[in-house]
């Protein structure tokens, strides 16, 4: 299954979670991970469902959901491994900060 995400990523705790450890985590479950919505994405991982993106991707019959929502769906805690990217990531040591 084809699956997109979008936003910066917060587990149930609030705690930043990077983005290449959430790509990680689901290629391990079989997941393919889209740059973007495609005609094949059939799941959308958005920080928030009120976006312009995650509004267009449910009208066109994707599935969008939280990252806690998917981290709980992945059965599996996301260990931080990758260094945060500073285009997708929150800073995971200061939520809320953007890392630049």
């Amino acid at each position: 299954m084809d699956v997109c995400f979008t936003g910066p990523a917060f587990d149930h705790d609030g705690n930043a979670v990077l983005r290449e450890d959430l790509v990680a985590a689901a290629r391990r479950k079989g997941l393919t991970v889209k740059s973007s919505v495609t005609s094949t994405v059939k799941l959308l991982v958005a920080s928030r469902a009120d976006t312009v993106k995650a509004q267009k991707a449910a009208a066109a019959g994707v599935d969008v959901i939280s990252y806690p929502v998917f981290i709980e769906l992945l059965g599996e805690k996301v260990e931080r491994q990758a260094k945060p990217d500073p285009w997708v990531d929150t800073h995971p040591d200061e939520p809320g900060v953007t890392v630049l």
